[in-house]
């Protein structure tokens, strides 16, 4: 009967088909919570039970935001409909890069909340801000030319505008493009989305992505031809990739002069690191592949491993195994350099000044410091600067590191001096990695695939992709 029907209106359904219910509401366990803060200043929240909030930093009155934001997270949570949240733009004058309580405040009725925050630096030169807005705008519509150009001017006369947004990724969205991310433009560079291409005109004169190919022309003291060496640095469409090769930047240093850390032996077989007598302070690394299989021993001790006591017979399995897993490789022995300042025979792993060339100059410096000490969570272990030492806004890295402040070695402008001489001859992104010392800069090495790209934060990979467009 129609009565019946209406009774069981479902049973036609497939018995694996579930019915949806309205499940009861939970209640919130807090009416009001802040979130984060965005690079850019943006606080963000939600407060159930009041349509505003009233928003103070450091005890003083920020501003006023509406709470009827959608958060889908508020619905899974059974908070109601979900519309709940809230984005509030800081004003520039509380963004001081510093630590401070925030407090959120309902507008009507009770409630609030308090988190202790670090918050992003804001950009002091109101003028130069503006004018990137407004260089942004153009980016975005069309006049992307003369935009770029007058981006490239404004860094150039205020450094540390390299961590503005200057609408490329607009631009991209706009056209229906993607914008590459960091680890994309490297490894596109180096043929690796190109199915290993190697060099274009096959030539020696680089690694060409296979490891221990042989540049024993070009080794110290092999009478590698110095014109030969600046021809390819100035014809060979991919001279990045010569700079793979630790020998191959001393060959590079001694022809433009600068200081190297002293080659003690390359040692590329068992018998040769056998025979050979270790001094009491050196570092021992491999002609390829940065940052791996890296010894820093300080009498006896591997200041870069937790300062762990290791036997030269330890330090030897090691080496023979790495030698039979890369044919063709050789390990480094060299100096172990002393940071200007400190004692020379202090345990004292040297500052690592890292700077992040575009378009012939070096745009971003990043500060290493890999001492045991230095890696305790509160304290300072990595800072990321803008040339002229100003600090960025947000992490680069996405491992949470401290982003405290270092300060510049007295040499501070040789190095700038020296990288950008680099980045002049090989006109590509590069990472020169430099150190000071007492008898001023010396370079430790030419990175081409930096971290391979990755593990940047969502800010980092954002700027180190932007500069790459800006300069290309």
């Amino acid at each position: 009967t129609i009565g019946q029907t209406i009774a069981q209106p479902f049973e036609f359904l497939p018995q694996d088909v579930k019915l949806l219910h309205a499940e009861p509401q939970k209640k919130p366990r807090r009416k009001l919570q802040i979130v984060r803060i965005t690079p850019e200043g943006a606080l963000i929240g939600w407060a159930i039970g009041t349509p505003e909030v009233n928003i103070f930093v450091g005890g003083g009155f920020a501003c006023t935001a509406q709470a009827n934001a959608f958060r889908e997270r508020l619905v899974t949570r059974g908070f109601g409909a979900g519309f709940h949240g809230f984005r509030a733009q800081l004003p520039d004058k509380f963004l001081t890069g510093k630590r401070c309580i925030i407090r959120v405040e309902a507008a009507e009725g009770q409630g609030h909340a308090e988190k202790e925050l670090q918050l992003p630096r804001h950009f002091p030169h109101q003028q130069e801000a503006f004018r990137s807005e407004s260089i942004a705008n153009e980016m975005v519509f069309g006049l992307s030319e003369r935009a770029t150009c007058a981006a490239k001017q404004a860094i150039d006369e205020n450094p540390e505008l390299i961590f503005r947004d200057w609408g490329l990724g607009a631009r991209a969205v706009q056209d229906r493009m993607h914008m590459p991310d960091f680890s994309q433009l490297l490894d596109h560079r180096l043929g690796l989305l190109n199915n290993n291409t190697p060099c274009a005109r096959g030539q020696a004169c680089c690694k060409n992505n296979v490891l221990g190919q042989s540049l024993d022309h070009w080794l110290p003291g092999s009478g590698a031809d110095p014109d030969r060496l600046q021809h390819m640095l100035r014809d060979c469409p991919q001279k990045a990739r010569f700079f793979a090769s630790k020998l191959a930047v001393k060959s590079y240093a001694e022809i433009i002069g600068a200081a190297v850390p002293k080659t003690l032996a390359v040692l590329r077989s068992p018998a040769q690191f056998a025979a050979f007598e270790f001094p009491k302070r050196y570092v021992l690394k491999p002609d390829y592949e940065s940052g791996r299989a890296v010894f820093l021993m300080h009498n006896g001790y591997d200041l870069c491993n937790e300062a762990a006591t290791l036997p030269i017979p330890e330090i030897s399995d090691y080496v023979h195994s790495y030698l039979d897993k890369h044919a063709g490789a050789g390990f480094i022995v060299e100096e172990f350099l002393c940071q200007q300042g400190v004692a020379v025979d202090a345990p004292f792993i040297p500052l690592d000044y890292k700077f992040h060339c575009f378009g012939g100059k070096a745009r971003i410096v990043q500060i290493a410091d890999r001492n045991i000490v230095s890696r305790h969570p509160l304290r300072p272990r990595l800072s990321w600067l803008a040339r002229d030492g100003s600090p960025a806004p947000a992490p680069m890295r996405s491992i949470p590191i401290p982003m405290l402040a270092q300060a510049l070695p007295g040499c501070y402008d040789q190095m700038l001096t020296l990288a950008d001489r680099i980045a002049t001859d090989i006109d590509d992104y590069i990472r020169v990695d430099l150190y000071a010392t007492d008898a001023g800069p010396v370079l430790g090495e030419i990175t081409t695939y930096c971290n391979s790209g990755r593990g940047f934060s969502g800010f980092g990979d954002f700027v180190l992709s932007q500069a790459w467009a800006l300069y290309a």
